[in-house]
């Protein structure tokens, strides 16, 4: 009972916390961020605090949880980056050459390597904490109460869906609490536009599953965190180089979200098949799942 009321306590301040401290931090990012973002972010950090609070403090916990003394976990790390750089520009590539995208440098060359070095920072930063939430907590949480199979496909909805809670952007001038929670509701205003959130949501659960069939074969978080990281920092630096034409048939190219047309969805099974080719010859980490 104790562990259930501590769990319940924990989960609760993931959305507490940031709703009192959105409003305090705002006015110094007001003119980069919108309070929205802010608010998302502080919930996404309180989010992973609350999973290393429920981990322990103990590192065997954590490699438990996708942290594993996985041999050169770098080379997994650097690989994985390389993955993800790579299907991204294929598949932009590719797009490039039926004409949906200009080539072309549009910043002064000086500036690319800084632009660059910050998008793979980003990249980083968001693939290991989404990758420590999803893959290493979540799914491995869940597959200890149930089939790892129910578990992979649950995680994998979860972080699809949880990509859709963002609400509107609204010109704040001085936020409260009671804003945040105001936000907290509105994020599930998206969820009644199915038609167009079922084609984002497919490449999103289709993208989910090779980042946990990655962390299950390669034995921890390093691969799925590399593959993650270089797709979010190719499409963090991909318009220096890649200038995307309008009026293009979504449900083919996906708009402005790669995954939510057929072309992103055929790249991202062809991607899925060569990681199986690559790795079906690795045993599946266990992780303690339920069999």
């Amino acid at each position: 009972m104790k562990k259930i009321l501590k769990t319940v306590l924990i989960l609760s301040l993931v959305l507490v916390i940031p709703a009192i401290l959105a409003p305090m931090i705002y006015p110094w990012v007001q003119n980069k961020y919108p309070f929205e973002r802010v608010l998302s972010r502080l919930i996404m950090i309180s989010g992973v605090l609350a999973a290393v609070l429920l981990v322990g403090r103990n590192v065997l916990a954590f490699r438990r949880f996708g942290f594993s003394g996985v041999t050169h976990w770098y080379r997994w790390l650097f690989i994985g980056l390389g993955l993800g750089l790579a299907l991204i520009f294929a598949l932009e590539f590719f797009e490039t050459i039926l004409g949906a995208y200009d080539l072309g440098l549009r910043v002064k060359l000086n500036r690319v390597p800084e632009r660059i070095g910050k998008a793979l920072l980003t990249g980083l930063v968001v693939g290991t904490v989404e990758e420590f939430f999803f893959r290493g907590f979540i799914f491995i949480l869940l597959a200890r109460v149930m089939h790892w199979k129910a578990s992979f496909i649950l995680t994998n909805l979860m972080y699809a869906l949880l990509h859709f809670f963002h609400g509107t952007k609204t010109a704040w001038v001085s936020p409260n609490a009671g804003d945040s929670f105001q936000v907290m509701l509105s994020w599930i205003t998206p969820l009644g536009d199915w038609q167009t959130l079922l084609p984002q949501m497919f490449g999103l659960f289709l993208f989910g599953c090779i980042l946990s069939y990655a962390f299950l074969k390669s034995g921890g978080l390093y691969l799925p965190i590399g593959i993650h990281a270089g797709a979010v920092a190719f499409l963090k630096f991909d318009v220096l180089f890649f200038a995307a034409k309008h009026d293009l048939p979504e449900w083919l190219y996906g708009g402005k979200d790669f995954y939510a047309g057929i072309i992103g969805w055929a790249f991202l099974s062809l991607f899925w098949l060569s990681l199986w080719l690559w790795l079906k010859r690795r045993p599946q980490t266990s992780w303690g799942l339920s069999p």
